[in-house]
């Protein structure tokens, strides 16, 4: 997720008032794809959590029993002064989340496998299945986003590859928590519904894939965790 610090722009700009309402938006939709497809349980994890602008909407009931992780350290710090409620953790680019096996009821992550590397969305797929037990909804790029955004994906002949292949990475260095993470770990890429069904699989029970269900430019994937 883009490092924004809700501390920086405290503002009434109207900017603001669009990040947090669309963080508003975002638990909205999850916690409809959680009633349809699953129960939510006690004990929810944000893989990705930035400045909790999802977060910071979560259902006050679920409030006890939520964690919120994330890379970037900077916005781990601004949680835990901002939001007193949460449980929150810096956790290495490619380490581990310190819980139990099966620990979590629902995870979810927002706006991070569409800036992972193939290795490393496996890695965090199998790591996610490992600390949940139930639910997982991870948002992707795929044709809802490249239809309207992304000039890197759907100009040829890189439309050709990106569906060939199913994934499609822009090659690009995206420096938002450049700080943060090893040179070229932050990337943008893509994925076809294909390519997550066949390879996903491998570690998660793939239920739905929902065009635009995780904000406007984001798909829904929504996966069983299972145990081995």
């Amino acid at each position: 997720m883009r490092r924004i610090l809700c501390g920086d722009i405290t503002d009434a700009s109207e900017f603001v008032d669009e990040f947090l309402s669309g963080g508003r938006s975002l638990m909205v939709a999850l916690m409809n794809i959680a009633e349809v497809y699953g129960e939510v349980g006690e004990r929810v994890l944000e893989w990705g959590v930035g400045c909790a602008r999802i977060a910071r909407h979560i259902p006050h009931s679920l409030r006890k029993g939520f964690r919120g992780v994330d890379v970037d350290s900077v916005n781990i710090d601004w949680c835990y002064a901002n939001l007193p409620w949460g449980k929150f953790e810096a956790i290495s680019p490619s380490g581990n989340i310190k819980a139990k096996d099966g620990y979590f009821s629902l995870s979810y992550g927002w706006s991070v496998m569409t800036h992972l590397s193939e290795d490393e969305q496996d890695h965090w797929l199998r790591e996610l299945n490992r600390v949940t037990d139930g639910l997982l909804v991870i948002s992707v790029h795929g044709f809802v986003h490249a239809s309207k955004l992304a000039t890197w994906l759907i100009d040829e002949p890189y439309i050709s590859e990106w569906v060939s292949s199913g994934f499609r990475d822009s090659g690009v260095e995206n420096k938002d928590i450049a700080d943060q993470v090893p040179e070229g770990y932050y990337r943008d890429v893509a994925h076809c519904p294909a390519y997550i069904a066949e390879r996903w699989s491998k570690i998660v029970d793939v239920v739905d894939i929902i065009p635009g269900g995780f904000g406007e430019f984001h798909d829904a994937v929504v996966c069983r965790t299972r145990k081995t």
